[in-house]
């Protein structure tokens, strides 16, 4: 077994603004696992400073020990054995998103031995899936080049976008709704995210005044450790509450389930600590009738959107492209998967090593 962990650095062209973010360049870790029969598998995170993912490594480079005394096929109690190993520093943050990107290669390198795409892997049974445009509509856009963007999205394929709100300023966040509804008409879904930058009040005031605007999800109105006001907010509004892709591991999704805290689940694979929580976390909304969508790492999630039967649009944040040598194509909104082993694409070596960070 040889397991790598790379700190690669993807600076943006244009710096993005979120209700609590300024993000310039995404870090990304990339976990890579390789068999005695040259079967190799990789998993990724993402973070918007360099630190975290040197803290990544550093615990992924802890458990790697695991991969040798064990077999690398017991994913389950690898991760078992790797969040026991991290417990006293806390099952969350950097620890559990580190493990996470070694479940996921491990679950990659299963379906290399395999010779199966993930999905089917993973017992998917539909290979094509609608994405909603996620990579735009940031805070640092507002007006006519707004409303201009939005379209340009639509007039690119897509059938459902998301705007980013969230400025506590209703005026201004229902003027960004209004333009955007405005270019991309009646037919198009509409989500609008507020990451986290409300307080309650205005979230429930935000909320009401959304609903002529025919919003198919309202993400992360508050602060994702506040699950008394998301079920307030799911309970009292009419417009959807999707949240989870903050909080960490399947238990953590339990807690918004049993809230009756969401009307769609957002769970993020690196914070479940990989694709075995992840597809936990699905089955347990799964069991509370509630539609998934993952969180990012499109690449991954498309693959674990089309192994749900509980699944809904397919994030299609594709920050990751640059290290791949023929990144997954969205093509009018939908994305199809390959039929090659893995995840069907290859990391670019020479990508990894013009974007590798400076320690």
């Amino acid at each position: 077994m040889i397991l790598n962990a790379t700190h690669v650095a993807l600076p943006l062209q244009e710096p993005i603004r979120s209700a609590i973010h300024q993000i310039d360049t995404i870090h990304v870790l990339i976990t890579e696992i390789r068999d005695a029969a040259g079967n190799e598998g990789f998993g990724a995170a993402i973070a918007f400073r360099a630190q975290h993912i040197e803290a990544m490594r550093s615990v992924v480079r802890d458990v790697a020990p695991l991969l040798d005394e064990m077999p690398l096929d017991e994913i389950g109690a690898l991760r078992e054995a790797m969040l026991h190993r991290t417990n006293y520093i806390g099952l969350s943050g950097v620890a559990t998103q580190a493990i996470g990107t070694v479940d996921t290669a491990l679950w990659v390198l299963m379906a290399e031995r395999a010779q199966l795409p993930l999905y089917k892997l993973l017992g998917a049974t539909v290979h094509r899936l609608e994405c909603y445009h996620a990579q735009g509509l940031w805070l640092g856009q507002s007006g006519q080049a707004l409303a201009d963007e939005a379209r340009h999205y639509v007039d690119e394929g897509y059938h459902s976008i998301k705007l980013r709100v969230g400025q506590n300023d209703l005026g201004a966040d229902l003027d960004r709704v209004e333009r955007v509804r405005g270019a991309i008409g009646d037919k198009v879904t509409l989500m609008v995210d507020a990451n986290q930058g409300q307080d309650p009040l205005y979230a429930y005031r935000l909320g009401q005044a959304l609903e002529p605007y025919d919003i198919f999800w309202y993400e992360e109105p508050v602060a994702y450790t506040d699950i008394a006001n998301h079920a307030r907010l799911a309970a009292e509004l009419r417009v959807p509450i999707a949240t989870g892709q903050s909080a960490y591991l399947e238990r953590g999704m339990l807690e918004y389930l049993r809230a009756g805290a969401c009307h769609i689940l957002m769970p993020d694979v690196c914070r479940m600590g990989g694709i075995t929580g992840w597809k936990k976390a699905a089955a347990l909304a799964e069991a509370f009738h509630i539609p998934v969508s993952n969180h990012m790492y499109l690449e991954f999630g498309a693959h674990l959107q089309a192994s749900i039967p509980n699944r809904t649009y397919v994030d299609s944040i594709d920050w990751l492209s640059p290290l791949f040598q023929n990144p997954l194509r969205v093509e009018d909104g939908w994305v199809t998967l390959l039929e090659e082993p893995g995840i069907g694409l290859h990391l670019d070596r020479k990508a990894l090593e013009r974007f590798r960070a400076v320690a």
